[in-house]
């Protein structure tokens, strides 16, 4: 193959979802051929990644959130002065702000792809901002901002959102121009798709996976599992994560039948103990555990939002989809698939279309449109 310009992925850290696709979306444009570069913002070590050369924007890991914002943009105009890219995909909406505003001076292609519903994202940002950081305040006028938001609709060549709801968003909010975006999925590890599905599941268990944060709204799950519970002794609730707000959740209730797990790496195996996995986020761009719940053939319960879940939950099919912030249906839904004769095959088939292999070849077909 012959290849125009090298490719500078730009990711803001090596970790969550966004690392996965990332990560994935470099190994399948290396193995297609093109010469492919994965640099972290935020901080100073990657992990080695077979055929993609990998570098850090920091030089050492800084003390606080102040210098990291500061050895980032020095890190930023430092790399751009060495390498001189051609193509840079940034990983990121917030952080493709100021390769957006550089991009003028530099003349390179810029394709950003972003994991979050924009409008969501910024609606509930200004309310979690009063519990931010001075820095991070000071930060977000730029990089949680939709005036720069519409200036990186403008600026960019390529849009890249993980579903079409998002893709929808950003035309209709921000100016995208049609011909620009693209929905293509994240990555979830094949894996989940390859596991045996389980014969049996414990009719009586349900599970929560994902980080501790204020997003997820984890509130409104502990309540609505403690009315639930009052019902039905018997239901227990697992709770699988870590993050900043885990303390002041497990503080929250004192029910011996809701189980904080922790950060765990064998997830296929707890999906086999479960009835159904459930979600009350805020806000959700693509959720990466409802894309792997239902891929390894596990109902989804979630918050009907404006993206994510409503993209692909059919109630009574793969899950429930409740009206948001709705805690007394939530619990009617849970209790609905405790009662539900769920068909995982079905709900498998119904996950095809994140299915590794079509993801890989339609970020190469991408690439293979920019750069032929």
């Amino acid at each position: 193959m012959t290849q125009i310009n090298p490719i500078h992925i730009v990711i803001k850290s090596p970790s969550g979802g966004v690392w996965n696709t990332a990560r994935e979306t470099a190994v399948v444009w290396a193995n297609g051929g093109y010469d492919v570069h994965l640099v972290s913002a935020l901080t100073h070590e990657v992990p080695v990644i077979e055929n993609v050369r990998t570098s850090a924007l920091l030089n050492n890991e800084p003390k606080d959130r102040l210098s990291k914002l500061w050895g980032c943009l020095r890190g930023v105009f430092r790399f751009l002065k060495s390498e001189k890219p051609k193509h840079l995909v940034v990983y990121s909406l917030p952080l493709s702000v100021f390769f957006a505003l550089l991009k003028p001076f530099y003349k390179y292609r810029l394709s950003v792809v972003t994991d979050m519903h924009a409008s969501a994202h910024l609606k509930y940002g200004r309310r979690l901002n009063k519990k931010r950081s001075l820095v991070f305040k000071i930060v977000s006028l730029i990089t949680h901002n939709s005036f720069f938001y519409k200036i990186v609709m403008k600026m960019a060549d390529d849009v890249i959102a993980h579903n079409n709801h998002m893709v929808a968003d950003l035309e209709d909010n921000f100016g995208l121009d049609q011909k620009k975006g693209k929905a293509i999925p994240a990555f979830i590890d094949q894996k989940y798709f390859e596991t045996n599905l389980s014969k049996k599941r414990d009719k009586k268990t349900i599970l929560y996976v994902g980080r501790m944060t204020d997003q997820k709204n984890i509130e409104d799950l502990i309540r609505a599992f403690e009315l639930l519970s009052r019902k039905n002794g018997d239901v227990k609730l697992k709770m699988v994560g870590d993050g900043p707000l885990k303390d002041r959740y497990r503080a929250m209730t004192n029910n011996p039948n809701i189980e904080f797990l922790g950060a765990r790496d064998d997830i296929i195996d707890i999906h086999h103990e479960v009835n159904c996995v459930v979600l009350c986020s805020h806000y959700e761009g693509v959720s990466l555990v409802m894309m792997e719940a239902t891929a390894n053939g596990v109902p989804m319960i979630a918050y009907d939002h404006l993206s994510g879940p409503v993209e692909f939950i059919k109630d009574g099919e793969n899950g429930f989809l409740v009206p948001a912030y709705d805690k007394k249906l939530f619990v009617e839904a849970m209790e609905k698939s405790l009662e539900h004769e769920w068909r995982p095959k079905h709900i498998r088939e119904m996950a095809k279309g994140f299915h590794t292999e079509l993801v890989k070849n339609q970020y190469l077909s991408m690439i293979r449109d920019i750069q032929p």
